[in-house]
């Protein structure tokens, strides 16, 4: 998965789908950037971006790009 962020910052949080574990981590995600999950990510941690009130009325974009495989 590739995540595209463009305009205002905005929060990407990443947890664990277990429920024996409590990991979570907050990512700022700037304008222009971008945050790659690779191999088995997907398997193991779900990813958000929380809705929040605008801090700047800039406007803030998030562009997430899947791939998969085709058999």
């Amino acid at each position: 998965i590739y995540s595209f962020s463009f305009g205002e910052e905005r929060e990407f949080v990443i947890s664990s789908k277990s429920k024996i574990s409590n990991f979570k981590e907050t990512i700022t995600m700037t304008n222009n950037s971008l945050l790659i999950m690779g191999g088995e990510m997907q398997k193991y941690y779900k990813h958000s971006v929380p809705k929040r009130v605008s801090k700047t009325n800039q406007e803030s974009t998030s562009l997430v790009v899947c791939l998969s495989k085709m058999y």
